[in-house]
């Protein structure tokens, strides 16, 4: 009796050791108004000073400070000066924490204003002095690209750093659109555009409609330009493309509206000197522009274009002499 009284006294010892042992090691949060010198796991940390984060309006200061992280903190110099002083930055992830200096003064702002994607929430930087303070967080963002914007009325506005959650990025707030430019080939529409320094890629757009709505048909393309093959003759298409930089896009470029490609309504039969013959189906205009270079004086060979019949070609072009053709003929239906 008394052996068993023993093990199960020391069973129970070894299992409140091991209640004690995993409270101890449990991370708790960091809560709002709590100093936060460093990123707690899961987040990632950019300083106040990031080229990726913007500051409008002329009263901003930069101090320098070993309180501050990085030793560096941005504020507004005249908080009677503030109303159109504010501090925007875009980022791609679920959560977002921002970092302030706290400081009992007057000044201090106890009606920070956030907005994330246009909803507006306040917080304070108003309390006890204190550096590196947890001064706003929010969770459960949806995992996309979001603009954050800080503003505050009447009072100083301060940042030290932003958290966001380490699977996220920090994104440049002006993307560049591409120029674009196309021309019909064959029976498809080329486009191409010029390249954007820093561009991940480009998603191409069009629609039936010019203005849009646009619909994706080519996404993180890598290179400048893109052939839609897949089109209906008898219609008109409008696109646009835009640029792609770390997930987040650029306004739509220019539109582009490429003519349509109509029906083929005749067989051109050329018959050469060799005596090859050759045969084009083509539109109504185009058999009148092969009429028009025949009976010009101008360059010495014609170009048709075709669709290849097999990989790993997308065109062939055919280029026909003047001097080298007999006698053409049209064959209508």
């Amino acid at each position: 009796m008394k052996k068993n009284f023993v093990v199960s006294f020391f069973t129970l010892l070894l299992f409140g050791l091991s209640l004690f042992i995993f409270d101890s090691n449990e991370v708790k949060a960091a809560t709002i108004g709590q100093q936060l010198p460093q990123p707690e796991e899961g987040w990632q940390r950019f300083d106040d000073t990031n080229p990726l984060i913007n500051y409008s309006g002329d009263n901003w200061g930069v101090e320098s400070n070993i309180n501050h992280y990085n030793k560096t903190a941005h504020w507004i110099i005249d908080q009677n000066n503030s109303i159109n002083s504010k501090i925007k930055f875009k980022f791609k992830g679920t959560k977002v924490r921002i970092i302030t200096d706290r400081n009992i003064n007057a000044s201090q702002g106890s009606n920070q204003i956030i907005s994330i994607d246009g909803k507006e929430e306040n917080y304070s930087i108003y309390g006890a002095p204190q550096g590196q303070t947890l001064s706003y967080e929010k969770n459960g963002l949806e995992n996309k690209v979001h603009i954050v914007e800080i503003s505050t009325i009447g009072k100083k506005i301060s940042l030290d750093a932003i958290d966001i959650d380490s699977e996220g990025y920090l994104i440049p707030l002006d993307i560049e659109s591409p120029i674009l430019n196309g021309e019909v080939k064959g029976e498809g529409h080329a486009l191409t555009w010029n390249s954007i320094e820093g561009a991940k890629g480009y998603n191409v757009k069009r629609s039936l409609n010019a203005g849009g709505p646009y619909d994706v048909i080519a996404s993180n393309v890598t290179t400048n330009s893109y052939l839609d093959n897949d089109i209906e003759k008898g219609k008109k298409y409008y696109y646009v493309v835009t640029t792609v930089v770390n997930g987040a896009e650029s306004e739509n470029s220019n539109e582009v509206i490429l003519p349509i490609i109509e029906n083929s309504n005749a067989t051109l039969v050329l018959h050469l000197v060799n005596n090859q013959i050759k045969e084009y189906n083509l539109t109504s205009s185009e058999l009148n522009n092969f009429r028009d270079w025949f009976a010009s004086g101008s360059e010495s060979f014609y170009v048709f274009t075709q669709k290849s019949p097999e990989p790993p070609y997308n065109y062939i072009e055919d280029y026909i002499i003047k001097d080298k053709i007999v006698w053409f003929q049209v064959k209508k239906y």
